[in-house]
């Protein structure tokens, strides 16, 4: 019934029993690429070897290694920058490389020259595709030379856009960007110490998440629906990095003016050992200096985004641990001066909540993003293309 299918195995059909069936390697090349496929799919079991299964191929690709340890000094002061993050600029350069091993272009050309799709290297099978090794070939010649400085941004596009880039196992980079890919990484927080209310299981996995990205370096816009407790999250998460012995920053957030009041409320029912201040009113303070050091007394300040504006100097003048934007749907229009205010505070940390990160069209969530990873959705006339 096989041999119908696949008319190469009639070979083997010669005997009363049947035998095995010697193939060259452009027929073995063929059943591995074709007629295995069609065998499985008949109900047959079919066993490959270990280098032609997904997980045993030996890919060719171009992999890029870190030329230096370090990495170049964040321009500006971006989300993070005491971290790994998206606008930090790191040296490095390509290599050529089939699965764990790299080759010089010598050794690469005389692949691209073979006749076979299945050569035998360093004692392993390679499917190999000429033309793309071709053109990868040509890459490197004009880059692999050089050690040029790319941001995380691009490094994380051009792995996730084309499976020949890799970034070199052994470097941290390639560690974080598994974190990062990893599901299993994200676990859910326990309630934090202090806190006078039980978290709901998916409130866990929020508080686990933030932390997950933060550790990273990198930010998120939390946007469970409306009632479902993200002011609970945050003060959680406010709790959470307050229990260790590093002293930390305050955390600055900006609520529209008809929640500030309440967001005071719920941190003093739920986290009674976190202490506030609101800076709101015709009596707030307005001089800068004394401004931080009253700031610094506090774990939060809280202030509306009319005064983010307002106050400008007086709010971009402190290096925030984190701020935090309450319904962040109001930054959602890229060009008015109250999103450019927002994106002038510094912080460690950025964290976005809103229940409708997309009101009207997609650059609201694209306004958002520019305030939580600048980069990671690219520029807004890309973005929109």
């Amino acid at each position: 019934l096989a041999a119908r299918m696949v008319p190469m195995l009639w070979g083997g059909l010669d005997s009363a029993e049947p035998q095995s069936v010697a193939l060259d390697l452009d027929g073995a090349f063929g059943f591995l690429k074709e007629s295995a496929w069609v065998l499985e799919d008949a109900g047959y079991s079919v066993i490959v070897p270990a280098w032609w299964t997904p997980k045993g191929r030996q890919r060719v690709k171009l992999r890029l290694r870190p030329s230096s340890g370090k990495a170049a000094a964040s321009t500006g002061s971006n989300p993070g920058a005491s971290h790994v993050n998206l606008s930090n600029l790191i040296q490095y350069r390509y290599d050529l490389a089939i699965g764990d091993q790299t080759l010089t272009p010598e050794e690469w050309q005389q692949l691209v020259e073979a006749k076979t799709p299945l050569v035998r290297f360093r004692g392993q099978w390679v499917e190999l595709d000429r033309d793309k090794m071709q053109e990868m070939l040509a890459f490197w010649r004009e880059h692999g030379e050089e050690s040029p400085n790319m941001s995380l941004q691009e490094i994380l596009q051009r792995t996730a856009e084309d499976e020949a880039f890799e970034v070199d196992p052994d470097a941290a980079l390639s560690r974080m960007l598994e974190r990062l890919r990893d599901q299993s990484q994200l676990q859910p927080a326990a309630n934090p110490a202090g806190l006078q209310a039980d978290l709901r299981d998916y409130q866990k996995r929020g508080l686990g998440w933030i932390g997950f990205l933060e550790g990273l370096g990198l930010n998120g816009c939390l946007a469970d629906d409306m009632g479902l407790g993200k002011t609970m999250q945050v003060i959680a998460r406010l709790l959470q990095e307050r229990a260790g012995s590093d002293p930390v920053a305050p955390s600055l957030l900006v609520a529209p003016t008809s929640v500030i009041g309440n967001w005071q409320k719920e941190v003093e029912r739920f986290a009674p050992s976190l202490s506030t201040w609101i800076h709101h009113g015709s009596k707030r303070e307005q001089d800068t200096k004394a401004f931080r050091a009253q700031a610094a007394e506090h774990d939060l300040v809280i202030t509306s985004y009319a005064l983010v504006r307002r106050d400008q100097k007086l709010l971009a003048g402190v290096d925030w641990h984190r701020v935090v934007l309450d319904e962040a749907q109001n930054i959602k229009n890229p060009k008015a001066e109250q999103t450019r205010a927002v994106l002038k505070l510094q912080s460690q940390h950025r964290l976005a909540l809103t229940g409708t990160p997309v009101e009207n069209r997609l650059t609201d969530l694209w306004s958002i993003f520019n305030f939580v990873n600048p980069g990671y959705l690219d520029t807004q006339p890309r973005f929109r293309k």
